[in-house]
């Protein structure tokens, strides 16, 4: 799983992160029985759900409402490494 981290494809790379991200959640919902801190995790986790539900609602509006005016641009800049 960590050699994931290196692969060319950032997708790949996110949904690595992801998983330790739940990994580590869960680990820790786990070693920790007080209901407290368990009920903050579970309002926490859905709190981001909700956040990315809506991050991905009004981006896909932008594009269907900016297609023709959004234009991505790629280029190197001098004198970085990035491949």
């Amino acid at each position: 799983m960590l050699s994931s981290f290196l692969d060319q494809d950032s997708i790949v790379r996110y949904y690595v992160c992801e998983a330790l991200y739940n990994i580590a959640k869960t680990l820790m919902l786990i070693a920790h029985s007080d209901v407290n801190v368990q009920s903050a995790a579970h309002l926490l986790d859905r709190l981001v759900k909700v956040r990315s539900e809506r991050r991905q609602v009004e981006s896909t509006r932008t594009r269907e409402k900016y297609l023709d005016k959004i234009h991505v641009i790629v280029e190197k800049a001098h004198k970085t490494d990035v491949p």
